[in-house]
């Protein structure tokens, strides 16, 4: 058993005792991990319809950087409402992409700056050397994400040209709806079907007054959509810690120690 899920079962023991009121920031510190949560998935909805890198296992590798970034300005002009709303300066491996005011399908709203690098990962592929996974690094500079504000954020993702899971390393500034400035560094590995992905997060957040670390598992989410499925842990302070659930688009029960229980429902919930 993981560790995730065995923390999961421990506080599941705990929710079982005898009940108790919810303490005084079991709310707060479930609100801003939710926050940098839906931050990651913003991302991810946004990279996984973005980059995906087509048809470039056999491809030399000094070919890998170019088709790659014409296949990541198609996607775009197919994606945005009104294509107008970028400004795109490309160079031999790079894009530096402007949204302004941008309707994008995977997010609704995109407003901000992406600097986009990429370089190809070669391997062994029955014996003959190919393209396992093109790596893209992102340096980002307030971009607005629906609700969602970025101040300024690094990413790396490794995204293989089969179909095994994909990796995302990120670290943020960000303010979420409610005004909080955070500070987030997550690690992330997803899969996607049918335009929906699922995947696991590892987060460790600080705020103004303290240090949170977070993990979800098997979380799902729809293009466009907030997450309906996962389950996570949360812990802070002197072994403070919540479990949570989705149980349904936007909606989640959480729980601790002595039955503490109560239920969150995110905006997005009616989006």
């Amino acid at each position: 058993m993981g560790p995730l899920r065995t923390a999961l079962s421990l506080a599941a023991i705990l929710a079982a005792c005898d009940p108790d009121a919810p303490a005084a920031d079991d709310k707060p510190v479930t609100n801003q991990t939710l926050t940098a949560l839906d931050t990651d998935v913003a991302q991810l909805r946004v990279f996984d319809r973005m980059l995906r890198p087509v048809g470039l296992r056999d491809l030399a590798a000094d070919d890998v950087a170019a088709v790659a970034l014409a296949q990541v300005e198609d996607r775009l002009r197919q994606d945005l409402v009104d294509p107008d709303c970028l400004t795109l300066t490309r160079t031999a491996d790079s894009l530096s992409l402007r949204f302004t005011a941008c309707d994008y399908a995977a997010n609704h709203e995109l407003d901000g700056l992406v600097q986009l690098h990429i370089a190809p990962e070669t391997g062994d592929c029955d014996g003959t050397a190919c393209i396992v996974a093109v790596v893209y690094t992102l340096e980002i500079d307030a971009l607005k994400l629906g609700e969602v504000e970025l101040l300024a954020a690094d990413s790396t993702l490794r995204i293989p040209t089969d179909k095994s899971a994909r990796v995302h390393h990120g670290e943020a500034e960000l303010i979420g709806p409610d005004g909080d400035h955070l500070s987030a560094r997550s690690d992330s590995s997803w899969t996607t079907n049918l335009g929906c992905f699922t995947a696991d997060f590892g987060l460790e957040i600080a705020t103004d007054t303290q240090e949170i670390s977070a993990a979800g598992h098997d979380v799902h989410v729809c293009e466009a959509n907030c997450p309906d499925a996962g389950e996570g842990l949360i812990a802070w302070g002197a072994g403070s810690t919540l479990a949570w659930r989705y149980t349904g688009k936007g909606q989640l029960v959480v729980r601790g120690p002595k039955g503490r229980v109560f239920d969150v429902t995110r905006a997005c919930a009616d989006k």
